[in-house]
């Protein structure tokens, strides 16, 4: 059954409430969608990947990534980015450089019309906050935290 884009990126009634503002960047136009932030530890949290076995390309585009992180209970917000950097020192050090943690919850405009979404990627020596555009593809070097 083919999905509109509506419901693959979150047909929530605008505007939406903001749980994150002050992480929110200036180029940022318009906060498309939010999710409530979530209760949790960073050091509970698993992490999976929403490329599947069947994805023969190795990756997916982004509203399917949303709409599989939403399906696994995996989508985590802006306002979640908040904890892990605060308790970074609990993501696995094994993901370090090889993996990034999307939060796909959360989606931005720019002035442009883009939609991006929020991820930490590992910087030298610390997980740092970073945005990607929605329309690109989706590997599994991307995971999304699970509680």
């Amino acid at each position: 059954m083919a999905r509109k884009k509506s419901e693959l990126l979150g047909a929530q009634s605008r505007p939406c409430q903001i749980h994150a503002a002050d992480l929110i960047p200036d180029w940022c136009e318009e906060v498309f969608d939010d999710v409530a932030p979530s209760e949790f530890k960073v050091k509970d949290i698993k992490y999976i990947t929403f490329v599947n076995e069947d994805d023969t390309a190795g990756y997916v585009d982004g509203p399917t990534m949303r709409l599989r992180t939403a399906e696994r209970k995996a989508n985590f917000g802006l306002s979640d980015v908040k904890t892990f950097l605060v308790e970074q020192a609990d993501i696995p050090s094994d993901m370090r450089g090889r993996k990034y943690i999307v939060f796909s919850g959360t989606v931005l405009r720019d002035r442009g019309g883009f939609l991006y979404v929020s991820f930490l990627g590992w910087r030298d020596d610390g997980w740092v906050l970073c945005f990607r555009r929605l329309g690109l593809v989706w590997d599994d070097c991307a995971c999304a935290p699970c509680k």
